[in-house]
């Protein structure tokens, strides 16, 4: 902001990146930073958690080229379908259909048994071979592949400190800020049981909690009147 810099120049980030096939990019968000600065003729080694994204051109992303690698699995599929039609044509070419008062009745000549054998085994092979290469293809996804080199721009979402002594404070925050979402968004109803101030967060256990209670109520008042009973909880 205001014109300021901060030096990071050469610094190496990472970041993980998943592809988005609707607008050929791929979108990236940063993870970790590493820098290293000579301070007072001691080098000094920053490795430090950071969020962020990267986009070029403008938009968010970066740029890359879809790319399909079951093409030769589809063209395996393809002449699998071909034996399929060439056994199909085989078997009808040495037989005969006959249509009389008993209904349609196929019959094979002595001499194309052997013909009308080959056409039946090439049309269920390829018939097989063609539904196995489908299935295979299903499993292949589209992918975005990112050219090497490509200049992108680097936008952090917070800020960090640059300093090494103040990195330790910084992680620990940031740590500390992912335990208690965590434990925000998952809280044990049994606590309340406890003579805990929790409030469960599910519904369900909103409704058991009253039954739970009441049983507990009815297990101390059983162990007043048989001090051998003991809590099941």
């Amino acid at each position: 902001p205001n014109g300021k810099r901060s030096h990071i120049k050469d610094c190496f980030v990472t970041a993980s990146v998943y592809g988005e096939i609707s607008s050929n990019r791929g979108i990236a968000r940063l993870q970790r930073m590493s820098c290293i600065f000579d301070k007072n003729g001691t080098e000094e080694i920053l490795d430090i958690p950071v969020k962020g994204t990267a986009f070029n051109f403008g938009r968010n992303g970066i740029r890359g080229t879809p790319v399909m690698r079951n093409g030769k699995i589809i063209q395996m599929a393809g002449i699998s379908g071909l034996f399929t039609g060439l056994g199909d044509t085989a078997k009808n070419a040495s037989s005969s259909t006959i249509t009389g008062p008993a209904g349609v009745v196929s019959t094979i000549n002595p001499s194309d048994a052997l013909m009308n054998m080959g056409g039946s085994a090439l049309e269920n092979i390829g018939s097989k071979l063609a539904d196995y290469y489908i299935k295979l293809a299903e499993q292949y996804h589209p992918i975005i592949e990112l050219n090497p080199g490509s200049i992108a721009n680097l936008v952090f979402l917070e800020g960090f400190p640059l300093d090494a002594d103040k990195i330790a404070e910084y992680e620990q925050r940031v740590s500390g800020a992912d335990i208690s979402q965590t434990v925000a968004n998952f809280t044990n109803p049994l606590m309340s049981m406890m003579g805990g101030q929790t409030v469960p967060i599910n519904p369900l256990a909103n409704q058991l909690l009253p039954q739970l209670n009441a049983k507990a109520q009815a297990f101390d008042a059983l162990r007043q009147t048989s001090p051998t009973v003991q809590k099941p909880y």
